[in-house]
Parts: structure tokens; sequence; C-alpha cells
């Protein structure tokens, strides 16, 4: 048979036909220009011989190696190497065009264009209901493909779906994604996502966990070699980074539940809902717990609620802080080091901060300045060692100024020397309303002032006092900001203004005496005198 072009633009090369003698041949006639048809009713048979292969009104059986069953091809504008329509309007399984592989990698249909038009494989379905489909492709073998797409880029107009029929978006997937960077994995109820290197994977039978990506298949940076991420219980979370893990592989997917690391190297979030932020070879270990970032810090295993911020080497316990620095252990419950290095606080509610302070009591305050070490010997002891000296107060300069010979200095002028004398202010400047004082009355108030011996509530019994109460003082002579207290610039002014009156009052007994003494001696004088008038008579 000639070769014929059909209305549609496609060349069909018939060599032979399964049908013989001269009423079969009879079939085939002409029937436009340029245009073969047959009117039998039947099949047609092309290296077919047995009706096992019969499928269509046409079968073509292509047995010898490489042969092709149809080989089709289009040299004009618009045209396609295959073009088959399916006009059923009803039903559930309507075909343009079915390819089937039953056997090896055979692939059920290729399609091939050369032109830079033209389209290897066309289907097409334009019934408005029923299972429709333009092109469908089956394989019943396990190395066989149903569809193959090589190469190039791949178009889909529409809504694809992949394990559902009905499509609602784009691209709608039912069941999990593998890809070289991103898969998921449906559970019972819920989804777990991972994402970087393919060594990175949630534990087995954990549900709701993200691996973001990061992982490394071998020496991406010199502290870690072959390293990838891991979450080993449910809602766990790794952001990226290398050799990072959220959980802990053991018996139960719960009771590290909820653990996240953010990132960074050879990080572990090994309690419940424990947290690293980032950094090196961290770990998280209580409940609650978190390590924001930095090197070699840990939360104590099995103490909940622990705060690293960062630095090097550091330890918190259960409700505790560390702010930062290197080497510092907050072990205490509820304690705290704001930084520093190589401090302690091993007492509960305690506090230690500077370098080498220690605070092992509860409620202890620490801060040492020095090069040596300082520890607590009480509980609730308020402890600094300024080897520089101590402020106290504020001021309106950048700089504070503690002067060489004190060891406290205040924003108010006072200050306890290196000495341990206690200095008041008493500057001229600092001092306002001046009146002249009475020492006589001052005298006369302090000779009335009850004065007693006592003891403080707070001290030890055999520890004494001799004084006044500020009640009396402040009743005598009306000083001071309260009558509660006795300043002792106040108790210095009364003693020196009592003084002065006493020492008036000294001045007035030696004038007196000093008379008393002439009047003495000038009566001694006539004495003596009266005396030797006698005498010499």
């Amino acid at each position: 048979m000639d070769r014929r072009k059909t209305r549609h633009g496609v060349l069909i090369a018939i060599s032979a036909f399964a049908c013989t003698g001269s009423a079969a041949l009879a079939q085939w006639s002409t029937i436009a220009p340029n245009h073969v048809g047959n009117t039998n009713t039947g099949s047609v048979g092309v290296g077919v011989s047995t009706s096992a292969f019969m499928f269509g009104k046409l079968s073509v059986l292509g047995d010898g190696a490489g042969a092709s069953a149809i080989w089709t091809r289009s040299l004009v504008t618009g045209g396609a190497g295959v073009y088959a329509e399916s006009h059923q309007t009803g039903g559930t399984a309507v075909f343009g065009t079915a390819g089937q592989s039953t056997t090896g990698q055979a692939i059920g249909v290729w399609g091939i264009s050369a032109s830079p038009n033209g389209v290897g494989l066309v289907g097409q379905t334009s019934s408005p209901t029923g299972f429709t489909i333009g092109v469908y492709g089956q394989s019943t073998s396990a190395s066989g493909y149903a569809a193959y797409f090589a190469g190039g880029r791949n178009y889909f107009q529409g809504n694809v779906g992949v394990g559902t029929t009905t499509p609602a978006v784009p691209l709608h997937v039912i069941g999990n994604i593998s890809t070289t960077g991103l898969r998921t994995a449906s559970t019972a109820s819920a989804v777990n996502v991972t994402g970087g290197v393919s060594g990175n994977a949630p534990g087995l039978g954990v549900q709701g966990s993200t691996i973001a990506g990061g992982g490394a298949t071998g020496a991406v940076i010199s502290e870690v070699g072959a390293n990838t991420n891991s979450v080993y219980d449910h809602a766990g979370t790794v952001g990226g980074g290398f050799a990072n893990r959220a959980g802990e592989d053991d018996a139960s997917l719960t009771d590290q539940r909820g653990a996240t690391v953010s990132g960074g190297v050879s990080n572990w979030a090994r309690g419940a809902f424990a947290f690293v932020g980032g950094g090196n070879t961290n770990t998280a270990g209580g409940l609650y717990s978190a390590i924001v970032g930095g090197f070699n810090n840990a939360t104590i295993l099995g103490q909940d609620y622990a705060v690293i911020m960062g630095g090097n080497a550091n330890t918190a316990g259960s409700f505790a802080m560390v702010g930062g620095g290197q080497t510092n252990a907050a072990t205490g419950q509820f304690s705290a080091i704001p930084g520093g290095s190589l401090n302690t606080a091993a007492g509960a509610n305690s506090f230690a901060a500077g370098s080498q302070a220690r605070a092992l009591h509860a409620r202890a305050f620490v801060w040492n300045g020095h090069t040596q070490q300082v520890d607590t010997s009480a509980i609730g002891q308020f402890v600094v060692n300024a080897p520089g000296g101590l402020f106290l107060g504020s001021t309106s300069s950048g700089a504070i100024a503690i002067g060489a010979g004190d060891f406290i200095a205040t924003g108010t002028g006072a200050s306890l020397t290196t000495g341990g004398v206690w200095a008041n202010a008493s500057d001229v400047a600092l001092k306002e309303n001046f009146r002249a004082v009475d020492p006589a009355d001052v005298l006369a108030r302090l000779d009335a002032l009850p004065i007693t011996r006592w003891n403080y509530r707070s001290e030890p019994g055999g520890v004494a006092h001799i004084g006044p109460t500020a009640q009396d003082f402040h009743a005598a002579f009306g000083v001071g900001n309260s009558d509660r207290t006795i300043g002792t610039v106040d108790a210095a002014g009364v003693t020196m203004a009592a003084l002065q009156g006493l020492h008036a009052l000294v001045k007035d007994k030696q004038r007196e005496i000093d008379q008393l003494k002439a009047d003495r001696a000038a009566l001694e004088a006539r004495l003596e005198r009266l005396e030797r008038l006698v005498a010499d008579r």
C-alpha cells in the first residue's frame, strides 16, 4: 500500500495486512482524493497471527528486537505524529490514547517531535462529564514507566494531582513526598517534614517532626565530619546546621517531645520542650530549658527551666540562669550569674558575679573584683570584694572618682577610709541656714538627757552599748530627719556645743577660783602683818 495523507495530516505506512484473498482486498477503496477507506466491520492486524493480539480495529505487533509496533512522523506545520480523540460523552473511562507496558523496561507510549513547534504526543478529552482522560499510561511491571519525561522542560496547565483524582491546587499531593532536598511523610496524626541531606531523618515512629535543612555527608567545616540532623521525639524541630539532635534516641517518643535546635553544630535539645538557638556543642538537658548560643554550654540533665544565654563552658540548674562568660555554674535553684568567669552560685536564690565569686549559701550575694577566690560563709550574706574601692550613690560625671584613702565613697560626700574611719560630709558648700547655738543651753539639755546602758535586740545579749534613745535625743535637741535615728554628725555637734558650754562654765569657775585665791592671798598677807605687829609689842 502506498503512503496516503489523511484528513489530520498523519502519514500512515502500511506494508502488510492480516487479510488474504481478493474479497478482503476489495474492502479497501479510494473514498476521496488522497483518502483510503475500509468498510469492513471487523479488525485489521499487522504482524498479528492470532486473535489474542487483536485489541481494536487496527492491531499492530512489533516482535523484532528494537522494532516499533507503530512508527509515525509528521513533517508539516501543525501536524502531529499521533492524533487520537475520544468523543464518547458518557461512561466512566473514555481514553483518547492508552499506552501500556507489560514486560521488562518497555514503554507504553513514546512520542518524539523534532520540529520547532511540534508535539511528540497529544492527548485531549472534551467530554464535560465522566472520568475522561486525554493520555493514559499504565505499567504493570515494577521496572516499567507508565509515563516518562526526560530532559528539557515539562509544562502542566491546570491542577496536577498525585494520589488524588480531584486536585484542588496547582500541585495537590495525597501521601508522602521525597525530593533531593525535601521529604514529607504522613503519619497517623501528623506529617514529618525533612529537608537537607538524605541522612537527615526523624526517628522510627516520630510524628510531627521538622528538619528544615542542613546536615553533612562529608567534612564541611573543621569541627564536623559526616554528621546529619535528627529528631527522636514527637514534635521536635531542627532548623539546620550539622550534627544537631532534638529529643533522645530511647524507647520513648514523648519524654523529650517538642525539643528544638535552630541551628549551629553538634547541639542537642535533650529535654522536653528544650531549646538551643545555635552555637557549638551545647546541650539543653531539662524540661523547658534553653541555651541561646555559645560553645560547650549545658543545662543539667533532669533539672528544668534553666537558661544559658551564651559564653563558653557554662552550666545551669533548675530555674537558674547564666548570662554568659566562661566556666560559670549556677547550680542552686533560682540562682543567677550574669557573666564573668569561674563564678559559682550554688545556694538557692543566690547571685555571683565578677571572677571566682562563689555564693555557696542560700540568698547570698557575691561580687568579686579581686584575682583571688571569694566565698560566702553564711546564709543571706552580701559580699563585695572591690580592691579599687566601692562607690554608693549617684553622680553627674561620667567617671566615678574614689579617693586614694577611701574604701567606700558615696555620692553624698561621706566615705569610709581604708583605715576604717567613717568620714561625714561637712563641706561648708553643702550647708545653709547657719544659726548660733547657746552652749550653756545645750549643756543643760545634755545634762538632762537620759543616758543608759542597753543592747540591740538583733544582737547577742552580751553586746552592750551606752547612749540615749533617738526619741529622747530628738525631743531634747530637735535635730535629724527622724526620731528613730541619731545622726553621728548631730551627736558630735551636740557634744561639741556642750563642751563649749562646759568650757565657759569652767572658765567662769576658774575666774572665781582665781579671785578666791587672790582674796586668800590678800588675807594671808594682812594676817602675816598683824602677826608681826603683835609679835613686836
